[in-house]
C-alpha cells in the first residue's frame, strides 16, 4: 500500500530528495551532538576546570591570580567574563537562583569550586564557559568532516571519521587536561581547513586568534608554510609565514606581559622524567580511566592499541603526496620537541599542535586499513 502511494504521490517518498537531505541532516546532527557529549563529558568528569588545583582553577584564570603559564590562557573566559558582567545584577540573581535551584553542573562537574566563592557572576562564568566548551568541540567536529570531504567525497565515511575520532580523543586526557585544549584544536582545525582550501589570508588570521588563546600556536605555522602547491611563489610562502609567526609571536608576548610576576615560569624541562618513561617497558601496558571512571581500556602508548595505530598511519603516508608529507613533518617535528621537553610524560593532550596533521594521515590510510582489517 504504501508503495502504491508513493508511485502515485512521489512527495511522500521520504528516501528522495529533499526528505533524503533532510533525513541525512538529521542523522549527522545526531551522530556530532553524540560524539561532543561523549567527549566534554569524559573530560569533564575527569578535570573540569581544573578546581581541584590553585596553579590553574578558572577562577584563578580570570582574576589573573593563576600560575603561570596558566594564566596566560585567559582571553576566553576573560571574555565570558566580560560578557556576563554586561547583564544587569537583578538579571543575574534571577539566573542564580535558577541554577542553584538544581545546581547539575556544580554538583557534577564544579563541584570543587567552594561554595563561598559561588557568586552570580562566578555561576555564569562557569555555565558560559562550559556551553562555549561544548559549542567549541561541536564546531571542530563539523570542520574535521569538512576536511574529510576535502580529500574524498565519500559521506558515510566522512561520519565514520568524526565517530573515531571522537573516541580517540578522549585517550589524550590522560595525564592533564585543561579547557583551553578545546580552543586551541578548534582554530589549529578551522584555520588548517581554511587553508587547505586557498583561504591561505583568512587561516592566516584564525591562527593569529587561536594564539590569543594559547601562546604556542605559532607552531603551526612551520606546517602551513609547506603546505602550498608546488608551483606555489616562494616569495608568497615566505610573506604567509612571516606573518603567522611574527603576529603569533607578538601576541605571545602581549598575553604573557601582565603576568610576568605570577607564581612559577612559562616553561618546564621535563626531558629527563621523559626519558625514564619511554624507556620503562610497564608504560606500555598501562590501562586508564578516561571514558568514564571505573572503566579501564588501553592508552595511546598500550601494546594493544600502537601497533594497529602504527600501521594505520603508516598506510595512510604512503597515500599522501609530497606536499602533504612536508606539512605534516613541518609541524609535528617541533611540535615533538616541545613535546619531548616542556610535557610531561605522555601527556599526548600537548600533541594539539599536529593533531589535525595525523588526522589527515589517517583520512588517506582509511581505505588501506579497512581492507587489511577485513582480510581473513
Amino acid at each position: 500500500m504504501i508503495h502504491s502511494l508513493t508511485q502515485k504521490f512521489p512527495i511522500l517518498n521520504l528516501w528522495q530528495p529533499p526528505f533524503k537531505h533532510l533525513l541525512r541532516l538529521s542523522i549527522l546532527w545526531v551522530i556530532l551532538v553524540a560524539c561532543t557529549a561523549n567527549v566534554c563529558n569524559s573530560f569533564f568528569i575527569k578535570w573540569g576546570f581544573r578546581d581541584d588545583s590553585r596553579y590553574a582553577s578558572l577562577i584563578g584564570v580570570i582574576d589573573g591570580t593563576a600560575y603561570q603559564p596558566y594564566v596566560y590562557r585567559s582571553t576566553v573566559p576573560r571574555l565570558a567574563d566580560l560578557a556576563v558582567q554586561q547583564i544587569p545584577e537583578k538579571k543575574q540573581e534571577k539566573l542564580f537562583e535558577r541554577i542553584i535551584s538544581s545546581d547539575k553542573l556544580k554538583n557534577h562537574f564544579f563541584h570543587d569550586v567552594p561554595a563561598e566563592q559561588w557568586t552570580p557572576r562566578v555561576a555564569l562564568d562557569y555555565h558560559l564557559m562550559y556551553g562555549l566548551t561544548l559549542l567549541s568541540f561541536l564546531l571542530t567536529l563539523i570542520y574535521l568532516r569538512k576536511i574529510f570531504l576535502h580529500f574524498s567525497d565519500n559521506y558515510s565515511a566522512s561520519i565514520l571519521a568524526v565517530v573515531l575520532f571522537s573516541l580517540i580523543y578522549p585517550l589524550t586526557f590522560k595525564r592533564g587536561g585543561y579547557f583551553y585544549d578545546f580552543f586551541e584544536l578548534l582554530g589549529i582545525t578551522v584555520s588548517t581547513y581554511y587553508f587547505l582550501t586557498d583561504r591561505k589570508f583568512l587561516a592566516s588570521i584564525l591562527l593569529m586568534l587561536t594564539a590569543f588563546n594559547k601562546e604556542t600556536a605559532f607552531v603551526a605555522a612551520f606546517g602551513f608554510f609547506f603546505l602550498h602547491a608546488k608551483d606555489y611563489p616562494m616569495q608568497k610562502r615566505v610573506a604567509y609565514f612571516a606573518l603567522q609567526f611574527i603576529a603569533c609571536f607578538l601576541i605571545r608576548q602581549w598575553i604573557i606581559a601582565p603576568y610576568t610576576g605570577n607564581t612559577d615560569s612559562a616553561l618546564h624541562f621535563h626531558l629527563l622524567d621523559n626519558a625514564k618513561f619511554w624507556l620503562n617497558p610497564v608504560n606500555y601496558f598501562k590501562l586508564s580511566d578516561f571514558y568514564t571512571l571505573g572503566l579501564f581500556s588501553p592508552t595511546l602508548q598500550h601494546v594493544l592499541l600502537f601497533p594497529w595505530l602504527a600501521y594505520w598511519i603508516r598506510a595512510g603516508w604512503q597515500q599522501m603526496d609530497d606536499m602533504l608529507k612536508r606539512y605534516t613533518l613541518g609541524i609535528f617535528i617541533p611540535n615533538l620537541l616541545l613535546f619531548l621537553n616542556f610535557t610531561t610524560k605522555d601527556e599526548f593532550r600537548n600533541f594539539s599542535l599536529s593533531m589535525i596533521a595525523l588526522y589527515i594521515i589517517l583520512i588517506h590510510g582509511f581505505s588501506n586499513f579497512r581492507q587489511w582489517l577485513d582480510q581473513k
